[in-house]
């Protein structure tokens, strides 16, 4: 299966495509194609080269940090105020 598949068209540029598929363009009646830095076929995804890491900011990883130490915090002070009205409420602790 082409990657594209055109049919009665003009005047069709491609630039920079790619694809695994053997077949870049197929078509029925079309006219000036131009095509530049094209690939296809399987070993077109083994060329190309992996992406660098997105790096992440130490103000993010600070960010990240508190937000998850808010977390901890929260549901120590939730768990706090229900035993609180567990024991208010059964009279536990006289």
């Amino acid at each position: 299966m082409a990657m594209f598949d055109l049919r009665d068209s003009s005047e069709i540029k491609l630039e920079r495509c790619q694809t695994t598929s053997e077949t870049l363009l197929s078509g029925e009646n079309v006219k000036d194609v131009v095509a530049t830095d094209c690939k296809a076929g399987a070993s077109v995804i083994s060329q190309s080269p992996p992406l660098p890491p997105v790096p992440i900011s130490s103000l993010r990883k600070a960010l990240n940090f508190a937000m998850g130490q808010l977390w901890a915090l929260g549901l120590g002070i939730l768990i706090a105020v229900v035993a609180a009205v567990v024991i208010f409420r059964f009279g536990l602790i006289q």
